[in-house]
């Protein structure tokens, strides 16, 4: 059973998460049509993102791994370390111009929506984990 606290601290760092994503995909799309200045917002977005998402990870294993199975664990464990992965090498790319720019915004929105999908389950597996310690409701 997770704490309350902790439900809501997870549910509250998505929905930060949530803005910082919608910002990076409009500075994507900004870059595919061309906009004066996309480039530059789109690489300040994903330095905003690599902090924060990074932090919320840390954030989630404290709170998720002592209530986990062996087999949840290894999940989440998989999916934090893809997580990253993709993270660092889109902030490596963002950074040092290592792809077109087309290329490297075409990367941000691929990693946004992963990261959305996984946030939304994450959420419903919060909801299902989530009991308060008032006679069982949330």
């Amino acid at each position: 059973m997770i704490s309350r606290e902790d439900g809501d601290r997870l549910r509250r760092e998505h929905r930060q998460l949530r803005v910082l994503l919608a910002r990076l995909e409009e500075s994507g799309a900004r870059v595919l049509g061309e906009i004066p200045g996309g480039l530059g917002d789109l690489r300040e977005a994903v330095r905003e993102l690599d902090v924060s998402f990074r932090a919320h990870l840390l954030t989630e294993e404290t709170a998720l791994v002592p209530l986990l199975s062996p087999a949840a664990l290894a999940r989440l464990h998989e999916e934090h370390t893809a997580q990253r992965a993709a993270l660092a090498a889109i902030s490596y790319e963002a950074e040092l111009d290592t792809k077109p720019p087309t290329r490297l915004a075409d990367d941000a929105l691929w990693l946004v929506r992963g990261l959305l999908r996984d946030m939304h389950d994450e959420d419903a597996a919060l909801d299902a984990l989530s009991v308060s310690h008032e006679g069982g409701e949330r």
